[in-house]
């Protein structure tokens, strides 16, 4: 449609869409003016309709990490997480999987995601998610060794030191058992350093 110089036209459209997907916007009136004089009837008009087009909203979700000194008992994936980009009223629920043991880390990994409208309607297909996964990590147990110090009366023959030490803070697992090597000698009346050379601890 080529109007003459100087007319305008305005539509009046409908058409609604709310959740992802497609629908008709529909031309429901055309009206050319020539200033304030409707001249539409001058024109013989052909009404096209277009689409109206809601796609999904885009947002991250990363799974929550887990951490623990380590206890001998696995650390299993809670089915928490965190969403940026989610739409004011809406939750996020995640089911998660991993599972560490032994001292390390591994994947906390998102498996499924669902997201629910203020009215606890599914509407997960509303959104593209990009999923980020964490870790699960299992720390070491913290301990402080020190070597038991020695003395005695002196006897013209070195002192020496033996594996004597003690755990000064920090608790070793139930059953572990804990072995120094500790290094140091001394002859003479005085006193030297009873070096800690290597802790060793076995089940």
């Amino acid at each position: 449609l080529v109007l003459i110089e100087g007319h305008t036209i305005t539509c009046a459209n409908s058409g609604s869409q709310l959740i992802v997907g497609t629908s008709n916007k529909t031309i429901t009136s055309v009206t050319v003016m020539n200033n304030n004089n409707d001249v539409t009837n001058n024109y013989s008009i052909t009404k096209e309709n277009s689409t109206l087009k809601v796609t999904p909203k885009e947002i991250e979700v990363t799974t929550t990490p887990q951490e623990k000194v380590y206890d001998g008992t696995a650390l299993i994936a809670l089915n928490n997480c965190s969403a940026e980009g989610l739409l004011e009223g809406h939750s996020i629920t995640c089911e998660n999987t991993g599972s560490i043991t032994e001292i390390g880390e591994t994947n906390k990994v998102i498996n499924k995601v669902n997201i629910y409208n203020e009215l606890n309607e599914d509407v997960t297909s509303s959104y593209t998610v990009e999923k980020h996964n964490s870790k699960l990590t299992i720390l070491p147990i913290p301990i402080t060794v020190k070597a038991t110090s020695q003395e005695k009366d002196y006897d013209g023959t070195p002192l020496v030191a033996n594996s004597s030490c003690n755990i000064t803070s920090g608790t070793l697992m139930q059953n572990d058992r804990l072995v120094c090597e500790n290094t140091g000698s001394i002859t003479n009346v005085g006193e030297t350093t009873k070096k800690l050379n290597s802790v060793k601890i076995f089940n």
